[in-house]
């Protein structure tokens, strides 16, 4: 809405004819519709003021900050893995419900030393340079407890981004657990997660072994509290016969006390 307390009529023109936005990267030539475009360099958003008749030139710098949060989650998630499992197979635990269940178990031990080994190992498509999580700043101390240097992080991947990269992915995005191909540390770890909670890996086998054996423990303990009850009725039996027989033998000891009593004072006039 326009307004005026002018008693002259608003008159308009047409200043600017409306046109796409023409842009020139790297001698190739982009057409659009607005003058913010999103989709000619990956990450940037190429914000248009107005028209130039010389190149300008668009410095960008990585922001680590999203790296450095999901490394910070990976540390979290592996300390809550490597917590669990010592409390689990910790005979002195006091951790409510879970705390000493898994004493000397194999498959805990063993998922264990497969999830140190693949997260903290060599990776399988290792750079030259970057080879390992270490070299990023991550670090396990004595007891399990796993670190990271954010400072090194940083360093790291502004001195060898692509070589980080390569060590986590090998370059290859959302490859299938059964692919034949290295995929790194990241790649790597979800195979091995896939494998490990498979409804046929060790887990779900080592989790119906146990269901199994706890439903032959709780028949076993039904038979057995079926014999004891049976062997209490008849121990209650043999106690209530013998009740009686020493409640008989009790009355006739009273009985032939009473008669020697009578039989001395006979004799003894007493």
């Amino acid at each position: 809405t326009v307004a005026t307390t002018s008693n002259t009529s608003l008159n308009f023109s047409n200043m600017t004819s409306a046109s796409d936005a023409l842009v020139n990267v790297d001698g190739i030539s982009y057409t659009r519709k607005t003058n913010t475009i999103t989709d000619v360099v990956l990450g940037v958003t190429l914000d248009l003021k107005s028209t130039t008749l010389t190149a300008a030139t668009v410095m960008v710098s990585r922001d680590n900050t999203a790296i450095t949060t999901k490394l910070n989650e990976l540390v979290t998630a592996y300390n809550d893995f490597n917590n669990i499992v010592s409390e689990t197979t910790n005979p002195k635990s006091t951790l409510d419900t879970y705390g000493a269940t898994l004493v000397g178990d194999n498959t805990v031990r063993m998922i264990r030393q497969q999830m140190r080994q693949v997260i903290l190992g060599a990776s399988s498509t290792a750079g030259s340079t970057i080879k390992n999580l270490s070299q990023l700043g991550l670090s396990v101390d004595l007891k399990g407890v796993m670190t990271l240097d954010t400072t090194k992080v940083e360093a790291t991947l502004n001195g060898n981004y692509d070589e980080v990269v390569k060590m986590f992915t090998g370059g290859y995005n959302n490859l299938g657990t059964y692919s034949s191909l290295p995929a790194g540390i990241a790649g790597d770890s979800v195979k091995k997660l896939n494998q490990l909670l498979a409804q046929d890996g060790p887990l779900a086998t080592k989790s119906t072994t146990a269901t199994t054996q706890n439903e032959k423990y709780k028949a076993d303990l039904e038979k057995l509290q079926t014999r004891l009850d049976n062997l209490l009725q008849r121990y209650t039996k043999q106690f209530s016969a013998m009740d009686s027989l020493v409640g008989s033998i009790n009355s006739q000891k009273t009985s032939l006390k009473s008669t020697f009593e009578g039989m001395m004072a006979a004799y003894t006039n007493k």
